[in-house]
Order: structure tokens, then C-alpha cells, then sequence
């Protein structure tokens, strides 16, 4: 699923070393989301203390047989959507391999993930904003 230069899987925890397995069409959706992302955002330079582009962070999608998405080794959520392979989330906190951290880039992204067939929810890590990851999906839902 990773492409040199615009996609990397990140977020690999020894639980779950195998978790970038999703549906046919998310893999895809996702593989689309990233050529396009790299395609309009490449050339962006860092600036005022912000990094620049970098090929996107592709984080969790489901384990090879689906099932509970044991995170927090304590068999409950927070990722109870990422059981049927049909979620992804993306870096979005400022660091490497993150969407740019401009809201006009992020709400760029976010109109991408739509396009290519996935909604999305922002989630906040303890204590709040800014978001750690996107996570989108095949509907509102999450699922």
C-alpha cells in the first residue's frame, strides 16, 4: 500500500505489527487520497516553525482477520471501527509524515478524503485539541 515518496505506514505497536489491512475499495480510496495529497502539496516549503511536505502517514486500518483493534491492550475501543477494514486514520499533529499543520491544507485533505469515497470524524487525543490523527471511513459512522 505504501508509495516511495507520498505514503508511509506509521503507528506500528508489537500487539498488532500487521494493522494496514482494509477493504479492496478503502485500500484504494486511500492509495488515492495520497497520490492526490503529494500531487497538489509536494512543492509546500516549510515555514514559520511549520515542517512542509512530507509523504503522508498512513496509521491504522483493521488487523488480517478484522476483529477487536486491541490499541490500549485492554480489548476496548478507542478504535471499535477499525474492526471491518473499512477505516484509515491519517497523522495530523504536527509531526512527521503528518498533513501539513495549516487548516486551509487540512480542510483541503478532508475535502480529498471525501471525494475518494471516505467521511471522516477528527479525533483529540487526552487533554484535547489539536488532533492527533484523521480518522476516516466508508460512511458518517465510522464503520
Amino acid at each position: 500500500m505504501p508509495t516511495p515518496g507520498v505514503s508511509v505506514r506509521i503507528g506500528y505497536v508489537p500487539a498488532h505489527p500487521s494493522h494496514h489491512w482494509g477493504t479492496a475499495a478503502v485500500v484504494g480510496a486511500v492509495s488515492d487520497i495520497a497520490q492526490q495529497y503529494h500531487g497538489e502539496f509536494y512543492c509546500v516549503p516549510p515555514a514559520q516553525g511549520l515542517k512542509g511536505y512530507e509523504p503522508l502517514g498512513v496509521n491504522d486500518l483493521s488487523l488480517p482477520w478484522g476483529g477487536t483493534f486491541d490499541v490500549d491492550l485492554n480489548w476496548i475501543g478507542p478504535h471499535d471501527t477499525h474492526h471491518k477494514g473499512k477505516a484509515v486514520d491519517f497523522r495530523y499533529n504536527g509531526g512527521p509524515n503528518g498533513v501539513i499543520y495549516i487548516p486551509e491544507v487540512r480542510e483541503r485533505f478532508l475535502q480529498i478524503c471525501h471525494e475518494k469515497g471516505l467521511y471522516y470524524r477528527i479525533w483529540h487525543p487526552p487533554p484535547g485539541p489539536p488532533p492527533e490523527h484523521m480518522h476516516c471511513a466508508v460512511n458518517y459512522a465510522g464503520n
